[in-house]
């Protein structure tokens, strides 16, 4: 139970308000002006992202094309060869297996060797 007597909660509630009307008008100003802060720093951020989205798309994209088309080359070049390289890697691996399992493990040679002649 309560130990105030006499006072109903509205009383109490409102007694409280009164008497932190200064701390409060203070915290709710502080969360509007954080909250316009926020409002404001997305909307600039979106503002901003479209005009950066508008110049690369209407001043940069042909450059840009441009200069990928004239890398192309050796771009290719590159892209092929480590496709050789990785070809060669797995032969090699393929091929170290291979003498691996027909050195390393009598039974396994001899099993595949009579697959072989047989």
């Amino acid at each position: 139970m309560s130990t105030v007597t006499n006072t109903t909660y509205e009383e109490l509630v409102a007694s409280v308000i009164k008497t932190s009307r200064e701390t409060i008008e203070s915290g709710v100003q502080r969360q509007l002006q954080e909250h316009l802060i926020n409002q404001l720093s997305y909307s600039v951020k979106d503002e901003l992202s479209k005009i950066a989205a508008d110049f690369i798309e209407k001043e940069l994209k042909e450059d840009i094309l441009a200069e990928m088309r004239r890398a192309k080359e050796p771009i290719l070049s590159g892209i092929r060869e480590g496709v050789i390289q990785v070809g060669a890697k797995l032969a090699e691996t393929l091929f170290a297996k291979a003498v691996e399992n027909l050195t390393g493990n009598s039974y396994r040679s001899e099993e595949i060797v009579k697959k072989l002649f047989d």
